[in-house]
């Protein structure tokens, strides 16, 4: 049975480059954003499967609560406009788009998880950004604060409660070191996922990162503290 990775960030988080970092490795694959919750699982030709999501928008701790089944989602164009007319009322990310929670895919996949956890104002500034960028998911601008604000915090509430998992099954990565010390956070995350680590991850993580390619990894963003104090 293939192992699997679970990683999860808030939007806007970094979740996106340590998933392309770990897509680099030679026995992993990492499917970004499966919201079935199965796709990721049927990867062939590496040992190692994965996926990474977004709490609270995309999957929730508990909660799996959608506006239409996930086979209908994809194609039915009001789906899209109700979550838009959702977010303009301050509601978006209340409704996940994860047939499962987090718990249930714990219980299905036994994954080792990995949390990625970044500055509240640059978590902020980036989700925000995003909005701007994909009018489906704008929750407009007068609520966009108080959004944002909620999003953080259910990430925060989920992060906590995974800490009482085992230290062996969960993993936080500061986004601020991935970035500033790349190859010591990678081989801390090597380690805890058991494989050797491999310089691709460095040289192609971030250059293969479909969402935000570049040609390494951007150490400005490393100028402030993460969220979690202390794990």
């Amino acid at each position: 049975m293939k192992d699997v990775i679970l990683i999860l960030s808030p939007q806007g988080g970094g979740g996106t480059l340590l998933a392309s970092c770990l897509g680099a490795h030679p026995m992993v694959a990492i499917l970004d954003e499966d919201k079935s919750g199965k796709k990721f699982t049927e990867i062939s030709g590496k040992p190692i499967v994965g996926t990474k999501l977004c709490v609270p928008n995309q999957i929730q701790l508990d909660k799996r609560v959608r506006i239409f089944p996930v086979e209908f989602e994809d194609w039915l164009p009001v789906s899209a406009t109700l979550r838009m007319l959702i977010g303009k009322i301050g509601l978006m990310g209340h409704v996940p788009r994860m047939h499962y929670s987090v718990r249930e895919l714990i219980e299905l996949y036994n994954p080792k998880i990995l949390l990625v956890d970044r500055d509240k104002r640059e978590t902020k500034r980036s989700m925000k950004k995003s909005w701007v960028r994909s009018e489906r998911d704008l929750p407009g601008l007068e609520s966009a604060e108080r959004h944002a604000e909620w999003r953080i915090m259910e990430y925060e509430r989920t992060l906590h409660a995974l800490l009482e998992y085992p230290e062996s099954q969960r993993l936080v990565i500061r986004f601020e070191e991935l970035v500033s010390i790349p190859e010591m956070i990678l081989g801390s995350v090597c380690r805890f996922l058991d494989i050797p680590f491999d310089q691709k991850m460095i040289h192609w993580g971030p250059k293969y990162n479909f969402r935000y390619p570049a040609t390494g990894f951007i150490k400005q963003k490393s100028d402030s503290i993460g969220t979690l104090q202390s794990a």
